[in-house]
């Protein structure tokens, strides 16, 4: 009974596989492989093969390779251009656009593509150069992201020219625009840049940069801005800028906004610029978000991050190539000096702040302004002492040594009275009497070595010192502020002016002493543009004439006459009668002034022969105030002017304006 039923149970299940074998499912599903079947299923998500992409859309293919009928739909097929993919995209779609490895474009206008449809995902087969490859040749050449919810995966994006306004327009419609892992090769010629790699409109928000690189020549044309997030009345909300590797020469800043960006996220970059004194990030308005463990290069510590009113956390800024970067934690908080960031040289460093806990240890008074790292250091002070001999040649001090040593310098001291240096011996002030009399101090103090009559109040360094400026100050009368001698040596002697004033008694011949004509110059050369002060009148009037010699070429076109700025009552009096042209004028010509309406005259023979009948030199009564040359335009060129006057009161001085 058990082996009959056992033998039908086989022979069923012989049967039943015969039949399943006979069927063309059961030749399908017992193969190697499992065919599925064709099913038509709206909203089932199709991963992209090895580049992880997740489509409810279309794909499109694009390959400038391609030789198919350029519908599209597959390698052989593609489109040609990214462009012509997007036309057959369908918006809102989730379409994918899949780009060849070794694919090629020219970009050679504005719009050389445009995302104008919303939910595009543009994705770039293979890696590195091989990725496809979009050549910027015009100045206006630009990708444009015009719809939202667009992102593009990878791609190389290359100068082709020089000042290419700018690289990808993000404009006001391509919100939530994402850019991954794109590349920014080093262009082949070394002028050849993007102004602006990327720029955000005002309006365009939601803007994620990542994982890209950027590379400009270093040494060659600058750009301006890797990122430029700064157009219209705010910056993009939310820009995000995360473990992009940017290097170049940026004019301005690699990430820049002059706008207030609120909610902005700047993450784990690393950004070298190359160009003096110019910033890595720079928000020069408000703003929201943060900015965080992101290493920076510039050459200037302070011009190398501006986080406007952003947060930071944890950056690093370094200012050499061999170098590792401070924490801007430490700058901040005015640690920067333990790590030498700071300004300053060897003898004064200028990142040690006077005052400051390094202060008190380096210097008197936490003044480190006169610190000398090569006198003042601890090694400095170790080596001058290690040089100092000790009695009994031990190599420490100790206290026997030191008694030894004070014992010797005290004998010194007595031996060979130099005492007085340290101000031991007697004596008062007037009187050092711990000085003796023809030794080497006493030759430098008194006649013969003899100081029994010296005295510190007036025959002391300082005290000769106050006499020489006082003695000074009452011979500037005489020689004139503008160092021309008023008297001569023969003149100004002191037996000359005895003698002359002994004989004078009356107001009569006093006057003819101050009353005598003078001259005053002003030959440092002038700027000659507008009103340039020659002479400055004080303490009463003068009788003057005016003469002016150029020196160096006047060139360019103006006229020229003087004028006089009173001082009391307070206005400018034409001391011409009018403005006369100097074109040009040669080294050499003069100017005078003539007639009675004091004509404003140049004499390009540089010498003029004055008929007293016909031509006669204007002369002027001049009250205190400044005597100014006046252009009608700017000059080159210097012109002397020379004023011989005549006081007219004891007081009446004339000096050359400063």
């Amino acid at each position: 009974m058990k082996k009959k039923g056992f033998a039908g149970l086989m022979f069923m299940l012989i049967v039943s596989f015969t039949l399943i074998a006979s069927t063309s499912f059961a030749d399908d599903y017992y193969r190697d492989w499992v065919k599925t079947q064709n099913l038509t299923v709206k909203n089932v998500p199709v991963f992209e093969q090895g580049i992880g992409i997740e489509t409810s859309g279309a794909t499109w293919y694009v390959d400038s390779g391609a030789s198919g009928d350029a519908s599209g739909t597959s390698w052989s097929n593609a489109c040609l251009t990214v462009d012509a993919a997007i036309n057959k995209a369908t918006a809102s779609n989730g379409d994918v656009i899949r780009v060849a490895a070794g694919h090629a474009e020219t970009i050679a206008a504005a719009d050389g593509f445009d995302l104008d449809k919303a939910s595009i995902t543009i994705v770039h087969h293979g890696s590195g150069s091989a990725m496809g490859t979009y050549t910027f040749t015009a100045t206006a050449s630009t990708i444009a992201v015009g719809a939202a919810n667009c992102r593009i995966i990878g791609g190389n994006y290359v100068a082709g020219i020089s000042d290419i306004v700018k690289g990808f327009a993000i404009e006001a419609g391509g919100d939530n625009f994402t850019l991954e892992g794109a590349v920014f090769p080093k262009p082949a010629t070394n002028s050849y840049e993007f102004l602006d790699a990327i720029e955000c409109a005002d309006g365009a928000d939601y803007i994620t940069i990542k994982n890209c690189e950027y590379y400009n020549d270093e040494g060659g044309a600058a750009a301006n801005h890797f990122i430029e997030a700064g157009n219209g009345t705010a910056g993009p909300e939310r820009l995000q800028v995360i473990n992009c590797y940017i290097k170049g020469d940026f004019a301005v800043s690699a990430i820049w906004s002059d706008e207030p960006c609120d909610e902005a996220f700047i993450a784990g970059n690393t950004i070298i610029n190359h160009t003096t004194g110019q910033h890595c990030i720079e928000f020069t308005d408000s703003g929201t978000g943060a900015i965080i463990n992101n290493n920076l290069y510039g050459d200037t510590i302070a011009a190398i991050l501006d986080p406007g009113s952003m947060y930071e956390f944890n950056n690093r800024l370094s200012v050499a190539s061999d170098a590792d970067g401070v924490p801007l934690w430490a700058l901040d908080n005015s640690i920067d000096h333990l790590a030498y960031v700071g300004t300053g040289t060897a003898a004064y460093p200028g990142s040690v702040t006077d005052e400051s806990i390094l202060a008190y240890i380096m210097a008197v008074d936490a003044d480190v302004s006169d610190y000398d790292e090569s006198t003042d250091s601890l090694e400095a002070l170790g080596t001058a002492m290690a040089k100092v001999p000790l009695s009994d040649g031990s190599n420490s001090w100790n206290s026997t040594a030191l008694a030894a040593i004070e014992g010797e310098v005290t004998d010194a001291i007595e031996a060979d009275d130099l005492d007085h240096l340290a101000k031991a011996g007697t004596g008062t002030a007037a009187y050092p009497g711990n000085v003796t009399d023809e030794s080497i101090i006493a030759y430098i103090m008194a006649i013969e070595g003899d100081i029994s009559d010296y005295d510190e109040g007036t025959d002391s360094l300082e005290a000769i010192s106050g006499a020489v400026a006082t003695a000074q100050a009452d011979l500037d009368i005489l020689t004139g502020a503008s160092g021309a001698n008023l008297l001569t040596a023969t003149q100004a002697s002191i037996d000359a002016i005895e003698a002359d004033t002994s004989a004078m008694d009356t107001n009569t011949e006093i006057n003819v002493l101050w009353a005598h004509p003078r001259c005053v110059a002003k030959t440092d050369g002038a700027v000659l543009t507008g009103d340039d002060a020659l002479f400055t009148i004080s303490g009463g009037p003068v009788r003057a004439k005016i003469t002016g010699i150029v020196t160096t070429l006047v060139g360019g076109a103006s006229s020229a006459k003087l004028q006089m700025d009173v001082t009391t009552p307070a206005g400018t009096v034409e001391l011409n009668a009018g403005a006369v042209a100097i074109d040009n004028d040669a080294a050499g010509t003069l100017y005078y002034n003539v007639g009675a309406t004091s004509v404003f005259t140049p004499v390009t023979a540089g010498a003029v022969i004055l008929d007293p009948v016909t031509v006669e030199e204007a002369e002027f009564i001049l009250p205190p105030g400044t005597v100014m040359a006046n252009f009608t335009a700017a000059q080159d060129g210097v012109i002397a002017w020379y004023m011989t006057y005549t006081p007219m009161s004891p007081n009446s001085v004339v000096v050359a304006a400063p």
